[in-house]
């Protein structure tokens, strides 16, 4: 094993925090601006988890609200970490944000030990990697989802390590069996596509007759599953989160699409950061044979880590591509950049002595072809961390603003939504969410394909909901319903759609509505255009 040799193997590592620190502050800082003075998070999502370890903390209820059990989670531990925290230290709205930049400074700290202490980088390429990390991934922006992405690229990382080094092995221990068995478990708890990592290993141990680190690796993903999938049955939910059922796509009509889209390279300019670190996999895969054939592949954990990220990376693109804030593919570009930097150890000097004795035309072609792709692939993620304040300032601008309307006016009556996260953290009301993720019986009406507008208005009628504030292109809005007003935000970069509506469910409760949204505007931030019968009527 290579030692720390204290200063010389450190700096990269310190000036990677210092760097992560600055331009988390700084980020805190114009946010807080922008947002008068709220720390505010640059997505809707995150105060679902807030809202549900709220009022498990509070009321005993694992749910966006106090009245009820809601499976609107898209993770099984990351509400249970806030409400570890709020029980130590009570409900603050720091606490997502804080976990966030201790899971980012353990994801520096451990790529750190393994580039230094396992695969023997030197510094200059350590702190290069690290700083690509910070940006690429990118990682700030991620600390401010106030979500579990930056846990899941920090488990990501450390289960790709540890079944890369031990599909190499001959024999190993009984405590990396167990490493494996927990991080396996703690990668499925984060997110559920470590199903992804978990299928590609389990089918690796077998191919190589490790029947029992295969068999480890199914049970330590199939437990958190089963157990949280019980739970939800029994409280009248699908097995599976609605938020995973309605966005995946798994029936053959879908993944046969899937595969052509993959397979006319058209998601390219979406997606070319993930071809690109694609590409880097499949050429130290193609190196990794050259130099030692195909019955040297298990003796290569460059070449083992390889097959694996390009096995994941094609199992993401078919089920989980989505554009979300840069969040669902994160832990694909630290995996990838990791990747990197042990090729890096394995060919990097064979590489640059191979460009030394090129010719000189050669040499800058092959280094302007490489440094092009490279900046067509992430330029537009190093400039992400510019995009942190806007984004939580669009966030204040509906969503917060939607939860002090409600708060202030509509407290403890029942609302029909379709963004559930910040208005049922900041307020207590009876929710309806007419997308389905909080409400069970939206959601089995969504995945039967029966729901439109009598649907939505019966399920109105049996919550006793009085009023609605939603986007109106999500579904059909029924003709019984009465627009009293339109909030529209500027420079809309991350809610789903600009402009949010307020309906009047009950007609008899159109003059109330109307004269709070006329007495709730002079509140409003410039940044919210307003419309609607409201500012008309006399």
């Amino acid at each position: 094993m290579i030692v720390f040799n204290r200063w010389r193997d450190y700096w990269p590592l310190f000036f990677a925090l210092l760097f992560l620190t600055v331009a988390c502050g700084v980020c805190l800082f114009l946010a807080c601006r922008r947002n008068d003075g709220h720390l505010v998070y640059a997505l809707d999502d995150a105060y679902i988890h807030m809202a549900s370890a709220k009022n498990l903390y509070k009321h005993g209820v694992f749910g966006v609200t106090q009245y009820g059990f809601s499976w609107a989670c898209s993770s099984l531990i990351w509400p249970v970490l806030l409400w570890f925290c709020y029980v130590l230290f009570g409900v603050y709205d720091w606490i997502p944000l804080a976990l966030n930049v201790a899971a980012a400074s353990g994801l520096l700290i451990l790529v750190h030990w393994m580039f230094v202490a396992k695969i023997g980088l030197k510094p200059i390429p350590v702190f290069c990697l690290e700083i690509l990390l910070l940006l690429l991934t990118p990682l700030v922006p991620l600390i401010f989802t106030g979500l579990e992405h930056t846990l899941h690229a920090l488990v990501s990382v450390a289960l790709f390590w540890c079944v890369s080094g031990m599909l190499t092995k001959d024999r190993y221990s009984r405590i990396d069996v167990v490493v494996l068995f927990l991080l396996i478990s703690l990668a499925i708890l984060v997110r559920y596509e470590a199903v992804f990592l978990i299928f590609v290993v389990t089918v690796m141990f077998l191919a190589r007759r490790r029947f029992v680190e295969a068999a480890t690796a199914i049970f330590g993903g199939l437990w958190p599953l089963c157990i949280g999938g019980m739970i939800a049955k029994a409280h009248g939910w699908p097995f599976f989160p609605p938020s995973i059922l309605l966005k995946g796509e798994v029936t053959s009509e879908s993944v046969l699409r899937r595969v052509l889209y993959l397979l006319d390279f058209h998601w390219i300019p979406n997606w070319p950061h993930i071809f690109f670190l694609y590409c880097v996999a499949c050429l130290l895969l193609y190196q990794a044979a050259r130099e030692k054939g195909i019955k040297g592949f298990w003796d290569n954990r460059v070449a083992v880590a390889s097959f694996i990220f390009i096995n994941i990376s094609i199992l993401h693109m078919q089920f989980a591509m989505r554009n979300s804030f840069y969040r669902y593919e994160a832990y694909l570009v630290c995996m990838g950049i990791f990747l990197c930097g042990m090729g890096w150890s394995m060919y990097g000097s064979a590489a640059v002595h191979w460009l030394k004795e090129s010719r000189r035309i050669r040499r800058y072609a092959i280094c302007g072809v490489i440094g092009v792709l490279f900046f067509y692939s992430f330029a537009y993620r190093v400039q992400a961390i510019t995009f942190v304040p806007r984004a939580t300032n669009n966030i204040y601008s509906q969503q917060f603003q939607m939860g002090r309307f409600i708060n202030t006016f509509h407290r403890g009556e029942c609302v029909a939504l379709n963004d559930v996260g910040a208005i049922n953290y900041y307020t207590d009301i009876r929710c309806l969410d007419l997308c389905g993720l909080a409400t069970a019986e939206v959601a089995r009406h969504r995945l039967e394909g029966e729901y439109n507008a009598w649907d939505v208005a019966q399920m109105a009628r049996s919550y006793g909901a009085s009023i609605a504030v939603i986007y109106t292109s999500w579904f059909e809005v029924p003709g019984e319903w009465i627009e009293a007003g339109v909030w529209r935000i500027r420079g809309n970069w991350v809610c789903n759609r600009p402009d949010v509506h307020f309906y009047a469910i009950d007609p008899t409760k159109l003059e109330s509505l109307i004269a709070d949204l006329r007495d709730f505007s002079k509140y409003l931030p410039n940044s919210v255009e307003q419309s609607g019968l409201y500012c008309t009527a006399q």
